[in-house]
């Protein structure tokens, strides 16, 4: 996520607007990464030949999508 563009740019605005809801329920789980840790993984995944494939970026510690809307607002 950047404060400069995607989903955290449109979700904060919805949020400084006073609308942040949690969608669809908000139990579903969030998992959140920075636009830099996921530069830092791809930068890893180039220089180490011993990675190969398919490589997952996820946050380790995933918050619900309700605690999260909650949280922005």
């Amino acid at each position: 996520m950047s404060p400069l563009g995607g989903a955290l740019q449109v979700l904060g605005n919805a949020a400084r607007l006073g609308s942040s809801p949690p969608v669809a329920g908000g139990k579903q789980w969030w998992s959140w990464i920075s636009l830099d840790d996921v530069v830092d993984v791809i930068y890893h995944s180039i220089i180490n030949e011993k990675i190969s494939g398919p490589v997952n970026v996820a946050s380790p510690n995933p918050v619900r999508q309700k605690e999260w809307a909650s949280t922005l607002s």
